[in-house]
């Protein structure tokens, strides 16, 4: 007699004859069966497997009418998913070729174009940049459209708007940077300064917005609203950078308490010492306002004056290279700064005296006489007071670093305020300025304004019940961070960076060379001190990337131009402020060719009827799904108003146009280099 089967023997010779057995296991370790092809009956669901079960069983359900049927259809399913499958994955295949190869065409053309908007040779050569679009587009359109190339410019802004807004979203942390300015419109430019996951400082640009008015109330509601349609938490907003006007103040105050506290408006440090000098002390100073009066009329004369600059610019052959003198700005104090160094300059200085002393001196206007005093009468004076600025000079250069987090700015500005303090030498007008400036620059800066950044110095380490009481103030303040509830946990890490430090220190190492991020991880630090170390990397010291933004503008004389270039969408004005996007970033040109060529597929679908990414009929869903609606702010219909305003009043560049335009672009960037951003 052969021996009897086990359990396991059972099921791997049941399962080898019948294929749509389905076995399984309970919770209890218990067998389990079933029929994987039946959808009703007891064989439907899960049975359990006892050792006296017999074939015949199996034999039985085999021959089952229903089971048979079942058979039936699953072989027909099989085959018809075999069917369709075939021909999706042709159509997805020859969808991805025709991608490809668009992308392997077009891109140049996407890069010419960013290039262009960078290098502003579309506001030289064209009355209208769309009509440049429009001409570089217009070849891949098969049907008449005069919004041709705002698909285009829809597509970059879907794009780059979404990768920006989606890296904002994933932050635990960040800082808004803005700026307004009133110039002929009330335009608000947003930008976003966080921590990355790889821990680098980045400062995103977000958006130009169009305002009503200049008031608190008006910037609130503009501010959240963009916080709703790109879907980020308010609460992540830890600080707010910005100048100093009442607006902006009441604006910070206001906003705070709608996200609920817990955030720290930092006044730009580059605005206040702006104000500390130009508004303080500069113009309360009797010998500084004669030294404008000097410098406004050297900048008339030998500036303004084509007859005597043409006759300055030859002295060159004696003197030297020449400096003409500059223009001064009321409260920007470097342009005080660039007008005393023009005129201080060896051969201008020279060349100035040479021309007004051939001068009968009863012939001698009001401003001539001005410089001539200046330049004879004053010039310690006025070389005293260019050693005396140059130091703010250097600190306002040093204020424009992208990645300046709030700590090393203030130790820059203490370094600075040392420097001057102890100038020797100067003449007696300069030492009653720096006295002044001083006083007013202590008055600007409270000393207690950043006590919270005060552990990020490894120059001095502070007791143990000073750190829990500042440490737990700073909790209470951003609240809205996920703090752990171990406070002492930041006082041992605090100790241990600090004794790390200190070691670099003995062993020779500089101490602004120390990276208390990198002892930090070397020491396994927690959650409570990396985030106090992002909190103080993440809020902006001055609000300087905001008044880039609108540095493209301000050099547009047109109202119309000015307004096209701000209705542009983001993507382009991304380019415009430069730095932002990048023409070599290939994975970013395909993205967008592929998001205009789904964009072009959808133009003949009826209105109001769009297509969903699982196939669905939706109707007034926004055109690009999630990627789309991020844009809705930059897409209005002033934006395609200008456009089609532009496009009656200008005609349409000649095909000559295109060809010149791209071969400047291959001419200047070379066939086989790509563009520089």
């Amino acid at each position: 007699m052969p021996p009897k089967k086990t359990l396991d023997q059972k099921k791997k010779d049941w399962s080898a004859i019948f294929t749509w057995v389905e076995w399984a296991v309970d919770d209890d370790g218990e067998d389990l069966f079933k029929c994987s092809v039946c959808t009703k009956g007891v064989w439907s669901d899960y049975r359990r497997f006892s050792g006296n079960m017999q074939k015949s069983l199996f034999d039985q359900h085999a021959d089952d009418k229903h089971h048979r049927e079942s058979l039936l259809q699953a072989e027909g399913k099989a085959h018809m998913k075999a069917y369709w499958g075939g021909i999706i994955a042709s159509a997805q295949a020859k969808k991805q070729e025709e991608e490809e190869k668009m992308v392997a065409e077009k891109s140049q053309q996407f890069k010419a174009l960013l290039w262009l908007v960078q290098n502003e040779v579309a506001m030289a050569k064209y009355p209208s940049f769309i009509e440049l679009i429009d001409e570089l587009v217009s070849r891949e359109h098969s049907h008449t459209s005069t919004k041709s190339g705002w698909e285009m410019a829809r597509s970059c802004s879907a794009v780059c708007r979404k990768r920006w807004t989606d890296r904002i979203r994933e932050a635990p942390m960040h800082c808004l940077i803005l700026d307004s300015t009133n110039d002929g419109d009330n335009w608000v430019a947003i930008l976003c300064r966080f921590v990355d996951s790889s821990g680098r400082t980045v400062t995103a640009f977000w958006d130009i917005i169009p305002m009503i008015d200049q008031k608190a109330d008006t910037f609130v509601g503009i501010v959240t609203e963009l916080y709703r349609l790109d879907q980020i938490d308010e609460k992540r907003c830890v600080a707010i950078a910005s100048d100093g006007c009442t607006t902006m103040k009441r604006f910070a105050e206001d906003l705070s308490a709608l996200f609920g506290g817990g955030t720290f408006w930092c006044h730009c440090l580059s605005h206040r010492l702006d104000l500390a000098l130009s508004r303080d002390a500069w113009t309360k100073s009797t010998f500084c306002r004669m030294i404008e009066a000097g410098l406004r009329s050297a900048y008339l004369l030998f500036n303004r004056s084509t007859t005597r600059k043409k006759e300055l610019k030859k002295l060159q052959d004696i003197y030297g290279k020449i400096q003409l003198p500059t223009s001064i700005i009321e409260i920007r104090w470097i342009s005080k700064f660039q007008a005393v160094e023009a005129l201080t300059n060896p051969s201008t200085m020279d060349a100035i005296t040479h021309m007004l002393r051939d001068k009968d001196p009863d012939a001698l206007t009001a401003d001539e006489f001005n410089v001539l005093d200046l330049l004879e009468d004053h010039r310690e004076g006025l070389l005293g007071l260019k050693r005396f600025l140059m130091p703010l000079r250097k600190l306002t250069k040093s204020f424009q670093a992208k990645n300046l987090n709030l700590h090393d700015a203030i130790k820059l500005l203490n370094a600075t305020q040392r420097e001057v303090s102890l100038m020797q030498g100067l003449p007696a007008e300069v030492e009653i300025l720096r006295h002044d400036f001083i006083q007013y620059l202590g008055s600007r800066f409270k000393a207690d304004e950043v006590s919270w950044l005060a552990f990020n110095n490894v120059s001095q380490k502070y007791p143990d019940d000073l750190v829990r009481i500042r440490f737990k103030l700073l909790k209470d303040k951003f609240h809205q961070l996920g703090w752990d509830d171990d406070d002492e946990s930041f006082v041992v890490d605090y100790n241990r960076v600090m004794g790390a430090a200190k070691d670099e220190i003995d062993g020779g190492l500089v101490p602004d060379d120390i990276e208390l991020d990198s002892l930090g991880d070397s020491l396994g630090v927690g959650k409570n001190w990396k985030l106090y170390r992002m909190l103080g990397k993440t809020v902006s010291p001055t609000s300087v990337d905001a008044e880039r933004a609108f540095s493209c503008l301000t050099r547009l004389r047109s109202d119309y131009r000015r307004a096209l270039h701000v209705n542009l969408p983001h993507a382009l004005r991304l380019a415009m402020v430069r730095g932002s996007t990048d023409v070599k970033d290939n994975e970013l040109v395909a993205e967008i060719v592929k998001h205009w060529m789904n964009t072009r597929a959808r133009r003949n679908r009826p209105k109001g009827i769009k297509r969903s990414a699982a196939g669905s009929i939706k109707k007034d869903e926004p055109l690009g799904g999630e990627a789309s609606s991020d844009i809705s702010a930059d897409e209005g219909t002033s934006a395609q108003d200008i456009a089609e305003e532009a496009g009656r009043d200008n005609p349409r560049p000649r095909r000559s146009a295109y060809i010149q335009a791209m071969a400047r672009f291959k001419e200047m960037v070379g066939d086989e280099d790509e563009p520089d951003s």
